[in-house]
Parts: C-alpha cells; structure tokens; sequence
C-alpha cells in the first residue's frame, strides 16, 4: 500500500506503509458543503456507516457559512427538500425572518438530518493523505482536534469544492482559463440585519483567488471581509457578520471518466444517461470576457446570452475521477470545463450530485462491484423515486432557437437577436445565403446582425459590415438577456480579430487610445491587436507600436469593476503582463515589465504573472 500526501502543490507518494487502520466506514465524506452534507446524509440514510470531515464546524458550506441563503435557478426535487422543510421550521421558532432559508437553521437541519441517520461528523478537520493500492482508494490519514488518525473506507467521496482529496490521490485536474489560469472570481457575503430581517448580499468582494494556493487564499479571506466595513452603521442596518466561507466559484475540476464542455453541449454532444441536470444561465462573474474561451466569447459577447437559462444533463462519470477506483467527486469539483463550470455549480444541483454519488456508492457497495458498472436503469430508477431526476426538464439550448428562416430574420430585426444569430450559426450553410442578403437590408439592425452571425461561421462576407461597426463605435447594446448584455460594438471586435481582419489595426488601436472607452471596448480591441498580430506577422511591428505607446505611459490606468461591488480593481499591470508575453512571443523589445512591480499586483494580475511563469 501507497500514501499520497499533498506537499508544495503537488502530490508526494510514500511506499511502501503499512496504516494501522482505527476503524473502517463504508463511506467517507470530505467537505459538508452543498454536496457533501447531502451525499453524507444520503449515505447514512440508505444504511452505510459514514463519516462527515469538514474544516469548519458546521454543514452546508456556500448556504450557511458562506450565507448564499437563497437559490438561484436549479431543478427541484430530492432529499434536500425534507431538510429545507425542516429549516423553514426551525427559522419560523428561532431566528428573524429574511430570505429563502435561514443560514443557521439550514445548518440545525441538515446536522440533525445527519446525525438522526447515523452518520459520525468530525469538525475542524482535514484529509492530509489517501492511502491506496494500485489507483485504488483504501483510506484516508487525517488530522483532527485529537490527532492524527488512519482511517479505512469502501468509497471516499470528494467534495471539499476544489478538488483537494483529489489532489492529494493524483488525479488530473484543470484550473482556471486558458489565457490566464484565473478562475472565477470569489464572493464574500455579509450578513446584516435590516427592519427587523435576516439579510444577506452576494456580491464580488474581491475578484479572483487561487483555491490551491493557501497564502493567495488566507489573503483573500482577510481582503473580502474589509469590503463589509462602514465608518457608521444605522440603528436599522446592522452588520452580524461576515461570511465564514468565501464563496468560491471555481477551483480544480477533475478530469472524469466523462468531462463536460460547453463547446460539445453547445454542438448538441449530450448525454442521455444524467443523474442530475442544472439549470441557469451562463452566469460567469467575470468582467473581462475578452480573454474566455471562444465558445464563451460567442456566446456572451456575440449571442449577448449571459441571461439565457438552459439545462445541462449530467452523468455520473462526471463524477468519477479517471483511472481511480474507491473515489467519487461531488460538488463544482466535478468533471466540466472552465466554460461550463460557470453554468454547472448552483446549489440546488450541488445537492442533488451529492444525492446523485451516495446513492451510487451505496448501490455498487450493496452489490460489491465498481460503481463504474452500476446499472444506470437501476440507479435511474432510484433516483426518480426520490425526484432528484426529475421527469420532466426546462429546455435545452436547441430548444429555445427559431427553427425556419421567416423567424430567424424576424429576430434579425427586433431588440432581441441573440437567439437568431445563434440559430443562424448553428444551421451554417443552410441559411449562409440568406444571410448574405441581409447585409445588403437598407435597415440597420438585420444587416449588421446578420453579419455578427456570419463572423460566427467565420465568413469573410461580414468584414464590410463589422469594419463599420467598429469604425462608426456602435453604441448598440441588445436585449437578449436579463442583464450584462453586450455591446455590439465589442461583438465586432471580437469576431474581426478571430478572423484576423488587418483592416481593423488602426481603429482598435484608436479605440484603446480614447480615455472615453470603457474597459470592455478596451479590452476586446486589445484582444483584438493581440489575435490579429498573431496570426499576420506583416502587422506586429505596428501592433506592437501601439501597444507600447498606450501601455508604457506613467499615467496609463485602466480598472476592472466587480459585479455587484462598490468597489474597482486596478488593472495596469494585468495588460501590460499580457502585451508583454505577446511581444516576447514575436521577438519585439518593450519596456512594459518595467512598469509592473510583482510585489503590487492584484490577484487577479498576479494569477496572470504566476501562469506566465510556470
């Protein structure tokens, strides 16, 4: 037998040990959050002997030490709605009114829930190695207010959010985007008292942290909680605390037998054999959408879709880590990609995975065989017995766009055109000329949608048209969402230099120029610049003229603004960091790291410096 031990980031395995085991469970669950309290409860409930670690000393992670007291979007159904029954009961007898559930009566219900079914629940405590034979799970070591203990299981379930225990096994995992290793930015909510109610607000507090680094994380923590603080408070308006949990987005995401990405769901690559479905939109927290992938790129910048909801199925081999046996995954740690995790991570679809895992494990234990060769028919069937597979879902993407031509030019024409450009983009050549027509509309708004549409299947057709947005700064912003609808103006931007339009050189450059601009068209022409002078080396030496002229300037300053927040993020150095690994890339000197000092960087600039040096 092997222990993997996680030290300095990366996984260390001694071999060969021999554990003196104390005791044995059938299922170990690390991390109470969403997932974890559900899956432990579930566990217990369906007759496994279970043990519950979480650092904190109480359940529910996000819903109650990180006060998210409400629901955003998801599909009922399933185990949890007993406990937020049993919470609304308790909140009713014990504590102020306010919001969907009460943070601390969810916390009562769910430990009562947990210790009424058998379950054993150690706080302050944390898996510090996994035993294993072969890619097998045997045990954890794990340390707690007592001690060191060596600790056997059947299946250990991880779902601590970001993927430690799976860290620790060596399981492959990604973080954060491709263009910067960033991930999702963090919340830190407040709780208040306000008339009399229990309130809370969910906001940004403080842009990105990396989950694996613990001195960024530490940081983190200490600089949310400063944005809670007022110089007065009213006698109306009381601060209780701040969370106790950072809301965390994203951390690691597991590689899984089955790993969802967006650009496959978007293709229509689904599977039909869920566990759980979610259901939002898109809901990236990110302000910066120019350097997300150029599937997310289409779809909130182009489609303008950041309010569209859609359901994603979701298969249990999102939730078993490759190439490993006695470990299951549940919560956002699962397998999606960068992309689709900012959809695939909401509360009520977290609980319903952790749902969904334990009552897998239970059922191969019960049979003792691998959970991978579990009869999906059998656990579907189990799993719609308790509604957390529903029988019936909201609609898919697909099902929600124009089918015929009549009414993908009628979407063309009104305020609301993401689901026809998106329509459009899918059918492909089947309606290319039609849309080639449509330029040629005397009325502005089907022409120059039609043409973000054919940027979409990278038609040279549109360059005339997107030049023309770009030149004339379209102020047009959409209304195919609910909010954080994009301009039209970034939209060209974006698809001008994915096709690598040299025409367009200028009036990007122009554009970062003007003061007047906002971030967003600051960044989609910087974008810009950077796609177009990787692609046509005859335009770097202007390109990187620009860039130099604009970035290397002592009084350059551009700052980020954070959803929901009060507050803006300086952002000088996160483009002079980026201009620079470019310009490296095309062997053209600069002075842009002169003006960037490592010891002043925000997180989100020094996640970017720390990816370039990696």
């Amino acid at each position: 037998m092997k222990l993997s031990t996680w030290i300095a980031e990366r996984g260390v395995v001694t071999e060969p040990v021999e554990p003196q085991f104390d005791t044995t469970y059938d299922l170990i669950v690390a991390g109470l959050g969403s997932a974890g309290a559900i899956a432990l409860i579930t566990g217990a409930q369906r007759g496994l002997t279970t043990l519950g670690i979480d650092k904190l000393c109480m359940m529910g992670g996000s819903g109650t030490a990180g006060g998210i007291a409400s629901y955003y979007w998801g599909v009922g159904g399933g185990v949890y709605e007993a406990i937020d029954t049993r919470a609304e009961a308790i909140a009713e007898e014990c504590f102020p009114p306010g919001g969907k559930f009460h943070p601390e009566a969810r916390h009562l219900a769910l430990e009562e829930a947990a210790v009424g079914a058998g379950a054993e629940l150690a706080y302050t405590s944390r898996i510090v190695g996994v035993f294993m034979e072969g890619t097998r799970v045997r045990g954890i070591r794990w340390i707690s207010p007592a001690g060191i203990r060596d600790t056997a299981c059947r299946m250990l379930v991880d779902a601590t959010g970001d993927g430690e225990v799976c860290g620790i096994t060596g399981c492959a995992f990604i973080h954060g985007r491709e263009f910067d290793g960033i991930p999702q930015p963090y919340s830190h909510v407040p709780c208040w008292i306000k008339d009399g109610r229990h309130t809370s607000q969910n906001f940004d507090a403080a842009s990105t942290v990396c989950a694996i680094d613990g001195a960024q994380y530490s940081d983190g923590i200490v600089h949310g909680g400063t944005y809670h603080l007022r110089d007065k408070y009213s006698e109306t308006e009381k601060l209780l605390y701040a969370g106790r949990l950072p809301g965390l987005r994203e951390g690691r995401l597991i590689t899984g037998d089955t790993t969802l990405r967006l650009r496959d769901y978007l293709a229509g690559e689904m599977t039909d054999r869920p566990v759980f479905y979610e259901y939002a939109n898109l809901d990236t927290h990110t302000q910066d959408w120019a350097f997300e992938s150029d599937t997310v790129q289409e779809w909130l910048t182009v489609a303008s879709f950041w309010g569209l909801n859609f359901s994603v199925p979701v298969p249990l081999g999102a939730m078993i880590p490759k190439g490993f046996e006695g470990i299951m995954t549940a919560g956002r740690c699962l397998a999606v990609d960068h992309d689709l995790s900012q959809a695939v991570r909401m509360q009520r679809a977290m609980q319903q995975c952790g749902e969904a895992v334990a009552t897998a494990a239970a059922m191969a234990l019960q049979k003792n065989i691998p959970v991978r060769e579990l009869s999906y028919e059998e656990l579907a069937a189990e799993l719609r017995r308790t509604r957390c597979l529903p029988e019936s879902v909201p609609p898919t993407v697909e099902e929600q766009l124009p089918a015929d031509v009549d009414a993908i030019r009628a979407g063309l024409e009104s305020d609301n055109p993401g689901t026809a450009i998106w329509a459009a983009r899918q059918q492909g050549d089947t309606i290319r000329r039609h849309l080639h027509a449509w330029l040629e509309s005397p009325d502005t708004a089907p022409a120059r949608n039609a043409a973000l549409a054919l940027g979409l299947l990278n038609d040279p057709e549109a360059l005339p048209v997107l030049r023309r947005i770009i030149r004339q700064r379209d102020p047009y912003i959409p209304e195919s969402g609910r909010k954080l609808n994009a301009r039209r103006l970034c939209a060209a931007l974006y698809l001008a230099g994915r096709m690598s339009d040299s025409a367009v050189v200028d009036d990007a450059a122009t554009l970062m120029s003007d003061p007047e601009s906002e971030l967003d068209i600051f960044s989609y022409a910087f974008s810009a610049l950077l796609r177009i002078g990787g692609n046509q080396p005859e335009t770097r030496t202007a390109i990187a003229n620009s860039l130099r002229t604009i970035l290397e300037a002592p009084d350059f300053q551009r700052s980020l603004s954070k959803h929901r927040s009060r507050f803006n993020e300086p952002s000088e150095a996160y483009f002079r960091i980026a201009a620079a690994r470019e310009l490296d890339r095309w062997n053209i000197p600069h002075a842009l790291m002169d003006r960037v000092d490592p010891a002043k960087l925000t997180m989100r600039e020094a996640g970017l410096y720390r990816h370039i040096k990696q």
